[in-house]
């Protein structure tokens, strides 16, 4: 256990640096990146907008992807199943809410916002669990 425990330290850590390299490139040069996929400027504004959006949820998406491996490698899968299988649903209602006031930036957003949830809910779930030693 104190190995995976290390293991997953050590990865939230990389994953740490990862989220935070692309939360700046999402947040900082959105329009330039989409650019390079999609040249009509409507387009890439748009996009730039969306990848603007979803860099304030990188870190969360590292730190729910290393807490969900984390919980499977200990044989645990129920947890990250029902808090993904939550938020993600959770997603549906949240963006025709939102995006029926703020627009398609609203469905943007509620991945975002979802995100968020997940990534700390599923953290604390885990400390939770270590603290209790309940593996």
């Amino acid at each position: 256990m104190q190995r995976a425990t290390r293991a997953f330290r050590y990865t939230l850590m990389m994953m740490g640096v990862l989220g935070v390299i692309v939360t700046v490139a999402f947040v900082g040069f959105g329009e330039e990146i989409f650019s390079l996929f999609v040249q009509e400027r409507e387009a890439y504004l748009a996009g730039g907008d969306y990848l603007l959006i979803l860099g304030f949820s990188q870190l969360f998406m590292m730190l729910e992807i290393t807490t969900q491996g984390m919980f499977n490698g200990l044989g645990k899968t129920t947890p990250p199943a029902i808090i993904s299988i939550f938020f993600n649903t959770l997603r549906i209602p949240l963006a025709l809410f939102l995006g029926a006031r703020i627009g398609v930036t609203g469905v943007w957003w509620a991945i975002t916002i979802t995100s968020f949830f997940k990534g700390g809910i599923l953290l604390t779930w885990y400390l939770v669990l270590r603290r209790k030693r309940a593996w």
